[in-house]
């Protein structure tokens, strides 16, 4: 009886979790709590590129990314984590990445919470067909 309730309380929480970010809207991230201990970083794009294109965190804390949206196109804003260029484990991509309208609107913001990183070099891009040139690296030192 006890094994049932430690595993029904990690399911309940996922469940959770799952409904919490399907009802969201598009995905958008924009009203999820910050971790009080994270590296709050801001990075915005505006035609097809980031306005900030290297930004710096340190190692040990969780990071977030807020990301606004300054143009008059959609765009995103994907961590490539390791492996790179598998985007499996990216963070930021919905499930299925290729054919996602997920993006971020004109005037609007998205934050990608990471977990603290160990150091090193960790590109970031706007997954939008087209949208290639944007591309920016997350350092964290």
């Amino acid at each position: 009886m006890l094994i049932r309730r430690l595993f029904l309380v990690p399911s309940l929480v996922l469940l959770v979790a799952a409904l919490a970010a399907c009802s969201s809207g598009g995905g958008s991230q924009s009203n999820v709590a910050i971790p009080p201990d994270s590296q709050v970083l801001n990075v915005s794009g505006k035609d097809i590129a980031f306005n900030e294109t290297a930004i710096t965190a340190t190692t040990g804390k969780p990071i977030a990314i807020n990301f606004k949206n300054a143009g008059f196109l959609e765009h995103s804003l994907i961590v490539d984590l390791p492996p790179a260029g598998d985007k499996a484990g990216d963070i930021g991509v919905p499930s299925d990445w290729q054919s996602s309208p997920r993006g971020v609107q004109p005037g609007k913001t998205d934050t990608v919470l990471l977990p603290a990183l160990p150091a090193g070099s960790y590109k970031y891009y706007c997954h939008v067909p087209g949208h290639d040139a944007m591309v920016g690296t997350l350092t964290v030192q």
